[in-house]
């Protein structure tokens, strides 16, 4: 018996052996001391982690011989096997997706980010749907907030993961604040890196009995956070640059579900999740996509309980399937009535994703038994085919409502609320002043895509966009400008920013060049003000949906609708005075990514109670890179800005400032006079810490050059005369000592001699 089952009971423990393998220098922290049960009144901790970033590779030799049969080798650690096909990839600590970040609200976050990109790509990292009130300098924002971190070199994000009211009360456990709870996500904010792989699963947690929502679920476990994304065989930067200067389009070619995909040829595992009969699961679902592709979730033969969106809470709401854009979140109720199964988990593509084939990605929703809870993922059942469950319930796809004509005035029908399924979920957090009251400022935001003569696209010599049988590309834009951040990072060195750069469309200064405009975009607020944003879109011929996306803030959704008519901001001021668009003031749902309907509007609001600069883009990737978005400041009454961190890094533009040869001496150096004017000018370096930006190194006095020369060749003396000692004392294998001349008559020197290993020792003492 035991000859029969040896190899067996090996086999087993040579797979639990190799999944709970773990890297001590590069961690995935699943076991992390903040990732615990939150507690009523306990003490918050201060969750460190240590984020590597480097280039990486899918099917890099930590997986074996994975691809080869071998399935226990692809869940050993840095094993990423995405879909199986090899691309070059970017990782902290060499997993995908990266660490998830799990803790208790209250906590303090500190994440040391050490940068070994190569090509020498700077990174940041941002916090989505962290508000980071009191800390807006750890957003995250290459350019905007900070300067990127470049590699070889390290920054320290530190934070807490609270939320303060509009009367700068701190709220450490309030179920209903935001800030601080819910599910959210961390990626990479600077160029396209979060496509290819920089970005995790970030969750906040409450005590269960302080959350409203915490006698609707028996269990929220780590492990069902699940984050899904688009997934590209080739990288980003190749897929984006097709697009820009060919005109390709963007697709994708798998969806990933935990950093995971089936390959029919390679017998690549799926994500698994686990759970019991008879309990209510609370899941997590993250978006992390960077095209535009949302995502249809779905799991066969059960529903879901919409309980959360972008970390805030509303009236529960049952549907068969929903639907995510870039950068959204749900949280969802599972209640495992099954006897058995296991049961697949599909998540759908749609937008540039929904392919003549369908692209859809399984993971399995797995029923066990106590005595199955030892089982490894590759040793599970796959489920049964049956039909996509998405019609056999509500379908929660607001995004994609119908387009329907302009009412008239004097008819009961209005626009804006009548209809929305978002607008159908009561917020459970009371009514606060940015819907009693007046707003003091709205703003009109057009997100679009216009053909013009953008200089990044087009060179008007040579390929001009007026003529041409090349393919034509649009260029993404906020109220017709291309925002382009400025040489340096404008909150941290707001003085320095030239003026002639910001611009709004009441003042575009000298930056157009024709039809096309760029410049750093931004509005400006004071601290309390209630805002109104209306966001219009008008190119429902191009069929994109933009997931708009306003850092800083948790924001009132109000009103959200599609018409057939071309929808502008003058459309909207015209039938908004008609009384024609409804806002819904009471219970409005929070959120923090919205999408935007393409031909239609959004209108959002929130008090403006977070000093800062906070960036608000389209949250698809190219279009964020290329230019739609916009800067919102919020200063002080007196137009400041919280103060800079102390030793905060700076960065900016360097020019000479030396005109003439005479300012150089040989080996590059400055000249004396010139060292002295530099010392004193105001100037820029890449990297600059306020603690070094002003120190100099003065010239030496005479008086020390002088003594300088002297001990020089005092030592040399010394030199010459231990040699001639050493000559002198060379053939008799013994010490002596030697008077030194009066200038060092307190010293001696000590020779030993060791003739049969012929080494020289000097010892020198004092009497």
């Amino acid at each position: 018996m035991f000859l029969f089952l040896g190899p067996w009971v090996s086999l087993c423990l040579l797979v639990a052996t190799v999944q709970g393998q773990k890297s001590h220098m590069l961690p995935d922290y699943s076991d992390h001391e903040c990732v615990r049960t939150c507690v009523k009144d306990a003490k918050p901790k201060e969750c460190q982690y240590k984020f590597v970033v480097e280039s990486y590779s899918t099917l890099s030799r930590a997986c074996y011989n994975c691809t080869s049969g071998n399935i226990t080798d692809c869940f050993r650690g840095h094993c990423i096997t995405t879909n199986g096909v090899v691309r070059n990839v970017l990782t902290v600590n060499r997993i995908l997706p990266g660490p998830s970040v799990q803790v208790c609200k209250g906590d303090t976050v500190v994440v040391n980010v050490t940068s070994y990109v190569a090509m020498s790509e700077g990174i940041t990292i941002h916090w989505h749907g962290i508000l980071q009130n009191e800390s807006p300098y750890m957003d995250g924002v290459s350019m905007l907030t900070q300067c990127p971190i470049p590699a070889g070199s390290s920054f320290q994000y530190r934070y807490q993961c609270t939320s303060r009211t509009s009367h700068g009360r701190t709220l450490l456990h309030s179920p209903i604040s935001g800030g601080g709870r819910g599910t959210h996500l961390w990626h990479a904010h600077a160029g396209i890196q979060r496509g290819e792989g920089l970005f995790g699963s970030f969750v906040v947690r409450v005590p269960q009995q302080l959350d409203l929502q915490g006698k609707l679920y028996d269990y929220d476990l780590p492990e069902h956070v699940v984050v899904v994304n688009e997934w590209t065989n080739t990288p980003m930067d190749e897929v984006l640059t097709e697009a820009a200067f060919r005109g390709q389009g963007e697709s994708a070619d798998t969806i990933l579900i935990n950093g995971r995909a089936w390959s029919a040829t390679k017998r690549l595992p799926r994500a698994v999740f686990r759970v019991k009969r008879g309990f209510r699961y609370r899941f997590r679902f993250i978006n992390a996509g960077t095209l535009f592709c949302p995502i249809r979730i779905s799991i066969d033969d059960h529903s879901m309980l919409l309980i959360a969106s972008d970390g805030r809470p509303f009236e529960r709401y049952e549907v068969g399937s929903f639907d995510m854009l870039s950068a959204e979140r749900y949280d969802f109720v599972l209640t495992t009535v099954k006897k058995k199964g296991p049961f697949w988990i599909r998540a759908r593509g749609l937008g540039d994703c929904e392919k003549e084939e369908g692209l859809e990605e399984r993971a399995i929703l797995y029923y066990v038994t106590d005595d199955q809870q030892h089982l490894q993922d590759d040793a599970l059942t796959v489920p049964v085919e049956r039909p996509a469950p998405e019609n056999n319930g509500n379908m929660f796809n607001y995004w994609q409502m119908e387009a329907r004509p302009v009412p008239e005035r004097g008819r009961p029908e209005t626009l804006g609320d009548s209809r929305s399924q978002l607008l159908a979920m009561d917020a459970l957090a009371k009514d606060d002043d940015s819907l009693l009251k007046k707003p003091d400022h709205q703003f009109f935001l057009h997100f679009g895509l216009r053909n013009i003569s953008n200089l990044h696209f087009y060179d008007p010599d040579l390929y001009p966009a007026t003529r041409g049988s090349y393919p034509k590309i649009a260029s993404p834009q906020v109220n017709n400008i291309t925002n382009k951040l400025g040489p340096v990072p404008l909150l941290p060195q707001r003085r320095e920013m030239p003026e002639s750069q910001l611009c709004n469309s009441s003042a575009l200064g000298d930056n157009c060049i024709g039809d096309w405009c760029e410049c750093t975009h931004i509005l400006r607020v004071h601290v309390g003000d209630v805002v109104e944003m209306v966001i219009t879109s008008s190119n429902p011929n191009l069929g994109y949906t933009h997931p708009i996306h306003l850092h800083g803030f948790s924001f009132r959704v109000v009103a959200i609708d599609r018409l057939q008519q071309l929808m502008s901001p003058e459309l909207f001021r015209q039938l908004d005075s008609k009384g024609l668009i409804a806002r819904k003031l009471h219970l409005a749902p929070f959120k923090d990514t919205v999408a935007l309907p393409n031909g239609g509007f959004v209108v959002i609001r929130f008090v403006a109670d977070n000093p800062g600069i906070w960036f608000m883009h389209c949250h698809l990737e190219f279009h964020a890179e290329m230019g739609m978005a916009v800067s919102l400041e919020v200063v002080d009454r007196r137009g400041g800005l919280p103060p800079v961190p102390r030793g905060f890094p700076r960065c900016g533009p360097y020019e000479p400032v030396w005109t003439s040869d005479e300012d150089f001496l040989e080996g590059g150096s400055l000249s004396p006079q010139r060292e002295s004017e530099y010392q004193s000018t105001a100037g820029h370096s890449d990297c600059k810490n306020y603690d070094v930006a002003n120190s100099g190194v003065s010239t030496l006095p005479l008086w020390a050059l002088v003594t300088i020369l002297g001990l020089g060749m005092a030592v040399v003396v010394l030199a010459l005369l231990v040699s001639i000692l050493w000559l002198r004392n060379l053939g008799h294998g013994h010490y002596q000592w030697s008077k030194l001349p009066s200038f060092v008559s307190d010293s001696k020197i000590k020779l030993d001699i060791d003739e049969p290993n012929n080494h020289l020792m000097f010892n020198g003492y004092k009497h």
